[in-house]
C-alpha cells in the first residue's frame, strides 16, 4: 500500500534529522576551529572579491569606537541621571551598512561552499547538505509509480543535473503499484 502524505512527511523529517546529526558529527570531529576558519576565510574572500575589505575594517573600527563611547555615556548617565536610563540606548548603524551586510552574508554562504569543496571532509558535508535539500523529492521518488520515475529520470537528463546518491538508490526500488 502506498504511503500517505503524512507518512512521507514523517520519514522526510526523520531522515533530515539524521542528516543534520551526521553533518554535526563531521563538524565535531574536525573541531570547532575548522568550522570557524571556513566561515572567516569565506568572509575574507567575499570582502576582498567585492572590494569591501577596507570598508569593513574601517566600519568595525568605528563600531568599536562607538561601543566604547556608548559605554562611557552609559557610565556617566548612571552616575548622574538615573531617570533618563532609556534614552541612553540609541543605534548608530546606518541603513546602507545593513544592505552591505546582507550582500556579504549571501556571498559568504556561496564562498563557504567553495571552501568546503576544497577538502574531502567539506565535500562530504556538501553531499549531505544536498541530500537534505533534495529529501522531499527523494522520498516522493522512492514511493512513486514508474511513470513519475521515468519523468524524473528524463528531466534530470534534460537539465544535466546529477541525481543525489539517495535519488539514485530510490530509482532502484520496485515502483509503487497504483491501487
Amino acid at each position: 500500500m502506498p504511503l500517505t502524505v503524512k507518512e512521507k512527511e514523517h520519514w522526510r523529517e526523520q531522515i533530515e534529522k539524521r542528516i543534520n546529526k551526521a553533518i554535526d558529527q563531521i563538524y565535531r570531529l574536525e573541531g570547532k576551529e575548522w568550522r570557524e576558519s571556513v566561515t572567516k576565510d569565506a568572509e575574507a574572500r567575499v570582502l576582498k572579491r567585492l572590494g569591501l575589505d577596507a570598508y569593513m575594517t574601517r566600519h568595525n573600527d568605528l563600531k568599536s569606537q562607538i561601543s566604547k563611547l556608548e559605554k562611557q555615556q552609559k557610565d556617566l548617565a548612571e552616575e548622574a541621571v538615573k531617570p533618563f536610563e532609556s534614552e541612553r540606548h540609541r543605534g548608530y548603524c546606518s541603513g546602507s551598512h545593513s544592505v552591505i551586510q546582507n550582500v556579504v552574508e549571501a556571498e559568504k554562504r556561496l564562498v563557504e561552499k567553495e571552501i568546503l569543496h576544497e577538502s574531502e571532509v567539506g565535500r562530504k558535508i556538501l553531499r549531505l547538505e544536498r541530500e537534505r535539500e533534495e529529501l522531499t523529492d527523494t522520498i516522493w521518488l522512492a514511493t512513486s509509480p514508474v511513470q513519475i520515475r521515468s519523468l524524473w529520470k528524463d528531466f534530470t537528463a534534460m537539465v544535466t543535473e546529477e541525481p543525489t546518491e539517495l535519488q539514485k538508490q530510490a530509482m532502484t526500488y520496485a515502483p509503487v503499484e497504483s491501487e
